[in-house]
């Protein structure tokens, strides 16, 4: 017996990871721009946060506000597993953010601990 190649759609790669609206996450991360769909490791720190939709929803309204959230995001693992978790865990939290686009910056270096 012949077995078919199964296709794998970027929807169904996303819900396997855990976004609970993959085609809706599959547009959101399209309009992050070509780098954001196959970029590993924003995906990976997305589906660790509580709710990686609430995160990817936050982060694609900063974008737009503020374009260059996105390669500090790509060049700083710290600062995006931060503002990522923030996003990811609180609508109100992500909602500030967008509003004051340059609050972002204060999760760029954690605080020194005393």
């Amino acid at each position: 017996m012949m077995t078919v190649p199964r296709i794998e759609t970027t929807a169904g790669k996303l819900a396997r990871l855990g976004f609970a609206d993959a085609a809706r996450a599959g547009r959101l991360l399209a309009e992050l721009g070509p780098p954001a769909a196959d970029d590993a490791d924003l995906l990976r720190d997305l589906v660790a946060v509580a709710d990686p939709d609430l995160a990817l929803t936050s982060l694609n309204r900063l974008a737009e506000r503020d374009p260059g959230v996105l390669s500090e995001l790509r060049s700083d693992p710290g600062l995006r597993g931060r503002l990522l978790g923030v996003f990811g865990v609180s609508a109100a939290l992500g909602e500030h953010v967008v509003r004051h686009p340059g609050h972002w910056r204060a999760l760029c270096c954690p605080p020194a601990v005393p």
